[in-house]
């Protein structure tokens, strides 16, 4: 699957339980599918599960550098779209 958003909310679904059975370690892999296609909500879900250890171990550094790349895209859009 190549759609960022899609693979996102597979991870919502995993996250949350709707209609499976939750899981922290298949929503994680979603998440972080949909982050390393550049989906900004997913890069900031992915810093939230490093720095928590939901699904995946526990990272600092990691999760502070997904933190950054969501930001940085979060801010880009806020730029662009109050530009005009």
């Amino acid at each position: 699957m190549k759609s960022p958003e899609a693979l996102y909310y597979l991870g919502c679904t995993y996250e949350k339980g709707l209609s499976v059975a939750p899981c922290e370690k298949t929503a994680y892999i979603y998440f972080h599918k949909a982050a390393e296609l550049g989906h900004a909500r997913a890069q900031f879900k992915v810093a939230e599960c490093l720095f928590s250890g939901k699904g995946t171990s526990q990272d600092y550094e990691a999760a502070f550098a997904f933190y950054k790349l969501s930001a940085a895209q979060v801010t880009s859009l806020f730029i662009l779209k109050f530009e005009y």
